[in-house]
């Protein structure tokens, strides 16, 4: 940047000879492509459809937690655990009325006759004021059915359509429960499927024709999606047939598969396009696109890819099978980019751009465009400090609102406001209010059941701080006394050597005192042998536990990946540091968004949605892996610019300024292609997809923008020299120059 001036460079005109017309040899290519493109996006539709159809709800705990076990030995030992169905009957009546209550008892014993049913229990059978409303007129009949999330949902819906409706003409019975929550997440994720792929194709063609000008050119990039999404669809048919798989993945995959392949092929379209109007040779330009634009696209697909399948290191069903699913098909983005796109485009050579659209032909903003973000990056490079600190500033405020987490499972308030499920879970919530309190089961399995140190432990658990009642085959004890012995009906069976109880409390499940409570029983001394703590706030309080130690190590392991690859790509160790420093700071502002938009419901009336009040612990790591793997898309995008720059002429701030001007429009684009193909998500009825997809959205725009344009090239010209700085590098040296490029045109800024 001598005598104040800064220098950008950028290719002539990209298209061919004015006047010119397509061969017929172009013509034929395409019109023999044509057929072979329908076939892949109807193989692209089947097998959506097929996965769509197959992938199942829940997987959201980790089957080896404690609370897990725990509810194992409670179920195949003690017929107890925790309830995973409930059934609302109304009666006209009083539930005590001799006929409601025979009536009732009839039908609490012909549920617990179902198959696979572990226990039934009612008010009639246990007299617990805790399964009676308030207005008497309504009891609640609590069911547990065994066997994994699938089955447990397939037989809920079994009996909720066998047992729902009018019963004996004087009840009606209503089913709710976790298990019919997560069928109607999974209906509802599968139905909005073909809508996602059919909505996201024709928003994705229509940003492609604005940035490619021609039908020809924004079709590429359509095939090599759908051959992405149609792979990947098939490996997650083949993952069904050994493992579960989210009924979120098909959704992601199509999502995904359209902004990652997008943005691979213009990548590779835009350099075939500069190389092409220098060379006026097809089979040259072709060559030279995929060794230099081929190289970043397989680095970028190979970092995003190792970066989400991070994920598979979680032992939760969802994450593993969602981490499987967006490591496919960026696999498969990047491949079919690289190996069928080039082929593709040497068939073409200069039909590409020929034919385009009327009012395309008189366009001509590229060169306007690069020269503005030529200026943009001359005044970053001018004030470097001034523009990091505003962006840090920027960033910590929009990260500000994950200060205020709060915790909680994915349930039915995830479903859209009026959905029947919600509707009567909210119903559940409102006349049975003790059943959303934390209610922990207590296994003791060395303990022997009538013991002395059996009651002596449910008197002392009694006295715990929070706790109502301690209730079990010992008898009912409150504050330290006994006061009954065991209800009728408290136990199926028990063919345990030890003994067990259910503690009921005001606690909120979600509650930090809840799980505070979990963690003090679980530490309890007093009986031999292991405390075992089961429910629902025990498993909340394993994941959180356990999602706080994995995202640390899967943050550790996304890291190591990203900087041993960022250094053999760059073969500078600052470069590397500096990219990992950068893609943490533009998370900041999906875990804000996270909280700011979802968890506290503020502009939940533009997202269609009722606000959760909770955030899950499994959303953050899935967030994290998929936005730090595109945002470490773009620096690869950046940095390849910027370093090919720095190898012609050793300037570091004209370098910047240079990959900026180069890569300013294909970023923006991309990004707007990617959030293109994010809108079907966004705009789902179910809370979960509608997260990841707004989410993913503000990740996508504050990295576009404020990341990439203003803070990436602060940071690097603040580096100056040490950019490129290397242990095996010795000082002063630089790095290998690439061969002299092709005469460029040049733009000064006064």
């Amino acid at each position: 940047m001598a005598d104040g001036r800064i220098h950008a460079t950028f290719p002539g005109p990209r298209t061919g000879p004015a006047g010119a017309r397509p061969d017929g040899h172009g013509r034929r290519s395409l019109i023999r492509a044509l057929p072979a493109a329908l076939l892949v996006f109807g193989a692209c539709g089947l097998l959506t459809v097929l996965a769509g159809a197959e992938a199942t709800g829940g997987g959201y705990l980790d089957t080896r937690s404690p609370s897990a076990q725990a509810e194992r030995l409670l179920q195949d030992q003690y017929g107890a655990g925790s309830p995973n169905l409930e059934l609302i009957v109304s009666t006209p009546d009083d539930v005590a009325d001799p006929q409601t209550a025979a009536a009732g008892r009839r039908l609490t014993e012909r549920v617990a006759a179902g198959a696979d049913v572990v226990y039934a229990q009612s008010w009639w059978t246990l007299n617990d004021p805790r399964l009676l409303a308030g207005s008497r007129r309504e009891a609640l009949v609590a069911v547990r059915i065994s066997g994994d999330d699938k089955h447990v949902s397939d037989r809920a819906v079994q009996l909720a359509h066998e047992f729902g409706g009018r019963q004996e003409d004087r009840l009606a019975v209503t089913a709710t429960g976790w298990a019919l929550n997560n069928r109607a997440l999974e209906e509802r994720s599968r139905a909005e499927l073909p809508v996602t792929e059919m909505l996201g194709f024709p928003l994705v063609a229509g940003v492609l024709l604005w940035a490619f000008g021609s039908l020809t050119a924004a079709a590429l990039p359509l095939v090599i999606a759908a051959l992405a999404i149609a792979g990947a669809q098939g490996v997650l048919l083949l993952l069904q047939q050994v493992s579960p798989v989210s009924a979120f993945a098909p959704n992601l995959v199509v999502a995904l598969g359209l902004g990652l392949s997008v943005d691979y092929c213009m990548i590779m379209v835009n350099r075939f396009r500069e190389e092409l109007a220098l060379s006026q040779d097809p089979q040259a330009a072709v060559l030279t696109t995929t060794r230099i634009a081929g190289r970043t696209v397989i680095m970028s697909a190979g970092t995003v890819a190792l970066c989400l399948s991070v994920l598979i290191l979680f032992p939760m069903p969802m994450l593993r099978s969602l981490g499987v699913a967006a490591a496919c098909v960026t696999v498969l983005a990047g491949l079919s980019a690289v190996l069928v796109l080039p082929r593709l485009l040497s068939r073409l050579g200069l039909v590409l751009d020929r034919g385009s659209l009327r009012w395309a032909r008189h366009r001509n903003t590229d060169d306007a465009v690069a020269r503005w973000w030529g200026r943009q990056a001359g005044r970053v490079v001018r004030r470097p400090a001034a523009v990091l600190l505003a962006c840090a500033g920027v960033l910590l405020l929009l990260a500000a609102p994950f200060a205020r987490v709060h915790w909680g499972y994915i349930d039915d308030r995830w479903l859209p406001p009026g959905a029947p499920q919600r509707t009567v879970a909210d119903h559940l919530r409102q006349n049975f209010p003790n059943v959303g309190t934390a209610t922990p089961l207590v296994l003791l399995p060395e303990v022997p059941a009538h013991s002395a140190q059996a009651a002596h432990y449910a008197a002392e658990a009694s006295r715990t701080a929070g706790v109502l009642t301690v209730v079990g085959p010992e008898g009912l004890f409150v504050h330290g006394l006994r006061y009954a012995s065991a209800p009728a009906g408290a136990t199926v069976r028990s063919t345990g050597t030890g003994t067990w109880f259910a503690i009921t409390t005001e606690l909120p499940v979600d509650s930090d005192q809840a799980a505070e409570l979990v963690r003090s029983l679980r530490t309890w001394h007093s009986p031999p042998g292991p405390v075992m703590v089961a429910g629902d706030c025990a498993a909340l309080a394993d994941t959180r536990s356990a999602m706080a130690t994995l995202t640390l190590r899967a943050a550790l392991a996304v890291g190591a990946i990203s900087a041993v690859l960022m250094v053999l790509f760059t073969r500078s160790a600052v470069i590397a540091l500096k990219a990992l420093v950068v893609n943490l700071c533009s998370l900041t502002a999906s875990f804000g968004a996270m909280v700011f938009l979802f968890q506290e419901g503020h502009y939940a009336a533009l997202f269609g949605s009722a606000p959760p009040g909770t955030t899950n612990p499994l959303l953050p790591p899935l967030i994290f892996c998929i936005a730090f793997g595109v945002s470490m898309d773009y620096e690869i995008f950046v940095v390849a610019r910027i370093r090919d720059a720095y190898l012609r002429h050793g300037d570091n701030r004209r370098a910047i300024v240079e990959g900026v001007q180069h890569t300013g429009r294909l970023i923006t684009t991309s990004a707007a292609v990617l959030i293109t193909a994010l809108v079907p998500l966004a705009a789902s009825s179910v809370a979960v997809m509608q997260l990841i997809g707004v989410v993913l959205v503000v990740s996508v725009l504050v990295d576009a923008t404020i990341v990439r344009c203003l803070l990436v090239p602060a940071a690097m010209t603040l580096l100056g020299r040490w950019n490129w700085w290397h242990p095996r590098r010795t000082q002063g040296q630089r790095p290998d120059r690439h061969q002299p490029q092709p005469p460029a045109l040049t733009i000064t800024e006064p």
